[in-house]
């Protein structure tokens, strides 16, 4: 019987809401950090029949071919208890039995699972029985009372039958099911547990009811790991275990229902670098733990905004809130109070931002004040066609609005992009939209030249109904160093870099759409073990796990540096390759086809000194923006209809919102 990984996943679960077997209404925690050990390595002539708690001790039931003379092949069956030397469970067995599937009960009888049905051997190891099922077998367990109790498969639904040991005869259970996906049954007292991707479950096979015990919603829980088997598992009220192999390597994992810790809550969608440093914390830190509160399954994005909304501002909330977990408007609640200044913390710690590149503190920074931060980049830029410039050496938002209108060939903007988004890169790194916003006198002005130019530009070049001509721009994701193009290399395609247009420059900026900004609660009760969390995430170990390859770069400079000089290490070295009897030298590391050259490190440590995000504040005017411009590229408005618009929408805004400096 191979069951697919379910439990190797709990090696990472570190807070269950609920623990197994307490029932006085407080919270508990399960720790799974007490112990991993590994347990023995069979030999190689030993054939692995299968693991599982026994007697309350995990053990291995091994074959090995018989000791016994003339059995033609036969296999000898041991018992290996972890810890302990072999035992020998049953001599002379037919070699048919080799097989995976092998379960013992409490008596120590021997049963063997497969797809089709359940065989018995005696005390001699010769059948007793073979009993078949209409379903596929999963699972097995033997409860504390001794009954027998499989886990079948049938069309997608997961079924009980209780297999009666003297006689083979197998009674299916119709009183509870369970739907679909990976799941698996142990031993819980006189009780049955289910485990599957929701959590541990509590089956009353006697009442046809099942409780779910210890939900795996709103944990660090993930279940990705195919490649791992679990053997068993088991829960009482006081600890639990699981028995899981992965290869050649079987551990023990033993689960200690902790004391109270203090909670910090995280809530937002985490990626996979940062749900593994939640983890490591959680292992690592004796006074606070971390949940992370992610939408559940049906949940709409903007029921989870408003929701978090909400609690923020009326003074509840999670302890850490993720860029991902509000809507744009990210601006309102930080003028209402709701983040903490964490520039204070960052001095007491003596976090220097001089350590760290530039975009992991300024997406939602308003001078000095620093309310979130970023833990690691998802840089892109954007590049443009050279000749649309017409030999202009300075670029700026001007200088590329008057050149795209000066242009005389048809060309779009970018492939697939339409007039709205155009309008948004020209306006989006500009702190006050090029001096249309006055945030300090609360006055707009939307009338001028420069907009209107905008939206000449942006009409013409969207690609809405426009796909067969070329587009001017490229946008590129800068995670794959080996195809990273370098000035020299640009200039010689006849490009230049462009980026997105901030008030000082334009550079590379810094996406939230792909990586997250992270921002304290104010209101938090947890306020010190929040910004440890945030701190743990900046330093230098932790950075050094993120993988550019899963499309994020360290805001750490060190952990940066480690990496490029990694990778360009690895780039240098080289093999000897023979063909047709000539033996010659290549790169032993060619990755995406390319080799990793200085001359992109320097690009791409430019790029990150650089780049920036796009300004908070900004992003509902540009909301605003965009409904309206939509009516103008759809011919549904005229353009003093939609400026007209804009500058009363906009006005409002500023009108309802008190000046912040």
């Amino acid at each position: 019987m191979k069951k697919t990984c379910l439990l190797s996943a709990l090696l990472w679960l570190l807070l269950l809401p609920v623990a197994c077997g307490k029932t006085d209404g407080e919270p508990h925690y399960y720790e799974i950090r007490s112990e991993s050990r590994q347990l023995e390595k069979s030999e190689k002539s030993q054939f692995l029949l299968g693991q599982q708690y026994y007697l309350g001790t995990p053990v291995s039931i091994l074959a090995e071919p018989s000791a016994s003379e003339g059995t033609g092949g036969d296999i000898d069956v041991y018992i290996h208890p972890m810890g302990e030397d072999k035992k020998l469970l049953l001599s002379g067995v037919s070699k048919e039995y080799r097989t995976k599937g092998w379960y013992l009960d409490h008596k120590g009888q021997c049963f063997i699972t497969g797809s089709s049905g359940i065989t018995r051997l005696d005390a001699d190891g010769k059948l007793l029985y073979k009993s078949r099922t209409e379903n596929v077998i999963m699972d097995i367990c033997c409860l504390e009372d001794g009954g027998i109790i499989l886990l079948t498969s049938k069309d997608g639904l997961w079924q009980f039958s209780e297999l009666d040991p003297d006689t083979g005869k197998i009674t299916r259970i119709d009183k509870v099911s369970v739907q679909g996906g990976k799941a698996y049954i142990g031993a819980f007292g006189k009780n049955l547990m289910l485990l599957n991707e929701q959590g541990f479950w509590r089956i009353d096979l006697k009442r046809g009811t099942k409780e779910l015990t210890l939900p795996f919603a709103g944990t660090l829980y993930t279940i990705d790991r195919a490649e791992d088997n679990p053997a068993d598992f088991w829960c009482d009220g006081s600890e639990a275990g699981i028995l899981w192999s992965s290869g050649k390597e079987e551990r023990l994992v033993r689960v200690d229902i902790s004391g109270k810790k203090e909670i910090i809550r995280v809530r937002g969608k985490c990626a996979s670098w940062l749900k593994k440093q939640l983890h490591l914390f959680n292992q690592s830190n004796e006074v606070y733990y971390v949940i992370l509160e992610e939408p559940e399954d049906g949940d709409s994005e903007s029921d989870f905004h408003v929701e978090t909304y909400l609690k923020l501002t009326s003074g509840k909330g999670a302890d850490i809130i993720c860029s991902n977990a509000v809507d744009s408007d990210v601006s309102g609640l930080i003028e209402k109070g709701v983040f903490a200044d964490l520039a204070p913390l960052m001095e007491a710690s003596g976090i220097l931002e001089e350590n760290y590149f530039p975009a992991a503190f300024d997406a939602w920074r308003d001078d000095e004040k620093i309310y979130g931060l970023v833990p690691n980049l998802n840089i892109w830029d954007y590049v443009l066609d050279k000749e649309i410039l017409k030999g202009s050496e300075e670029l700026t938002i001007e200088v590329l609005v008057d050149s795209m209108l000066e242009f005389e060939e048809d060309r779009v903007f970018r492939a697939g992009v339409g007039g709205v988004t155009i309008m948004k890169y020209f306006l989006q790194g500009s702190e006050d939209l090029w001096e249309m916003v006055d945030w300090e006198n609360g006055t707009c002005d939307f009338s001028g030249e420069l907009f209107s130019k905008m939206l000449r530009a942006a009409k013409r070049y969207a690609a809405d109904k426009r796909y067969q001509y070329p587009a001017i721009t490229n946008l590129r994701q800068c995670m794959n160093l080996y195809s990273l193009d370098t000035a020299k290399s640009l200039e010689a395609k006849n490009q230049v870099h462009l980026g997105v247009f901030f008030d000082d420059g334009h550079y590379a900026y810094s996406s939230l759409n792909n990586g997250i900004a992270m921002g304290i609660n104010a209101g938090s009760a947890h306020l010190e073990g929040a910004w440890e969390l945030l701190v743990f995430l900046l330093n230098e170990e932790a950075q050094s796990m993120i993988n550019y390859q899963d499309d994020a770069f360290p805001v750490n400079r060190n952990a940066f540096e480690h990496l490029i000089q990694y990778e360009l290490e690895a780039a240098q070295a080289t093999i000897e390759v023979e063909h047709d009897g000539v033996v010659f030298t290549k790169p032993a590391n060619i990755r995406f086809g390319q080799e990793f050259t200085e001359a992109q490190a320097e690009e791409i440590r430019r790029l990150l000194a650089e780049a920036k995000t796009v300004p908070y504040r900004v992003t509902p005017l540009l909301s605003m923006i965009a409904e309206e411009t939509a009516y103008y590229f759809n011919g549904d408005k005229s353009k003093e209809e939609v400026v007209s618009q804009i500058q009363n929408r906009v006005q409002l805004y500023l009108d309802e919102h008190k000046t912040r400096k």
